[in-house]
């Protein structure tokens, strides 16, 4: 999905000319190109794709890069933190063999030159498996051969067990323990959970949002094995190339917690482009139960209480949804009637779910 608004172009390339110029050793000489944002996926921040045309003794080199940078109107979460994510990512580029884009400069302060925190990262090649429209109805996932789907829905679970296998100790990320935007435990989370809903819902009513939420509150498990989590674990984050991951993006639910946090959010992605909308899945991707086999086999760990995360990310998938509809809304751009069409199809998984 594209963000809601946008940036001036031209500005933009100027700003961050500078900016790279005085923090980038080697870059003190360059032209900045902005070039279109891919569309089809990503509506938490504005995205600034971009190449560095770098000056040099031999000729002009060409970098290609983008920057993250918090969304100055519209917000989907009530807090933004880029700096544990440029942080997070650093560290898993440098000391793990997750792929990630490596770091170029930072400014998570509100006074930065684009107005808002931001980050600038390398740009991966690659395609992610677009959500809109869904990659269960249209695009390179969707036309690929079976064994091409499955190898490449395989190689993403393969991606997430090495993140839970990162020693988070060991490589510098401790510090995601005193997180308040995204708390470590069960309890502070559903505690932060249910203040981002009430935040989304506004005074609104849902019956099956509310269900969900009271469901969640009286089947909260144990707190059990810390990983780390990447938070928004789904096809449409990763870059794909020959049907296997080149990067994976998109850290702002970042914490430590169980691995079924990650699988259950991985799944109900899944079933909201499939049992949501209406659709079978595509002939390589496994089933459920299936996925969670090659997930267990490829991290040698068991998932418990998978139910439990399976219905908790349903209901936060629809509550960012519902917020992005009531951000379309308000640019204009999507009629109040259609109010629910955004996020039927997460409600419909959660109906699903809590049958």
């Amino acid at each position: 999905m594209a963000i809601v608004g946008g940036r001036d172009t031209a500005e933009t390339a100027q700003l961050l000319t500078g900016f790279l110029a005085g923090q980038v050793p080697g870059m003190e000489h360059l032209v900045v190109e902005v070039l279109p944002a891919p569309a089809g996926t990503g509506f938490s921040s504005d995205t600034v794709v971009f190449d560095a045309l770098v000056d040099h003794g031999a000729g002009r080199r060409r970098q290609p890069l983008v920057a993250r940078v918090q969304p100055a109107g519209y917000s989907l979460y009530r807090e933004h933190d880029l700096e544990t994510q440029w942080r997070v990512m650093d560290a898993l580029h440098r000391c793990s063999d997750v792929p990630v884009p490596g770091i170029i400069a930072h400014d998570t302060s509100a006074t930065s030159v684009l107005g808002t925190p931001f980050f600038v990262m390398d740009r991966v090649e690659g395609a992610a498996a677009a959500d809109a429209p869904p990659y269960t109805v249209k695009g390179w996932l969707h036309d690929a051969t079976s064994a091409q789907q499955r190898g490449a829905w395989t190689s993403g679970l393969e991606v997430l067990a090495r993140i839970h296998a990162v020693d988070w100790h060991d490589v510098g990320l401790d510090f995601l323990l005193a997180s308040t935007t995204n708390p470590v435990g069960l309890r502070p989370q559903q505690a932060k959970d249910d203040e981002f809903m009430a935040w989304v819902m506004a005074g609104r009513e849902h019956a099956v949002l509310d269900a969900a939420a009271a469901w969640l509150r009286a089947h909260l498990p144990a707190d059990g094995e810390l990983v780390l989590s990447w938070g928004d674990a789904r096809p449409g984050n990763m870059l794909f190339q020959d049907f296997r991951p080149s990067a994976v993006l998109d850290w702002e639910m970042v914490t430590l917690a169980a691995r079924g946090a990650d699988l259950g959010w991985w799944l109900v992605f899944n079933q909201i482009h499939t049992i949501g909308i209406g659709r079978p899945n595509l002939p390589g991707i496994p089933d459920d139960a299936s996925s969670v086999a090659v997930y267990e086999e490829l991290s040698g760990a068991r998932v418990s209480d998978l139910h439990f995360y399976e219905v908790r990310a349903g209901l936060r998938a629809a509550l960012l949804l519902m917020k992005y509809a009531d951000a379309l809304i308000a640019a204009g751009r999507l009629d109040p009637t259609a109010r629910r069409q955004p996020y039927t199809p997460a409600v419909t998984v959660l109906e699903h779910l809590l049958a």
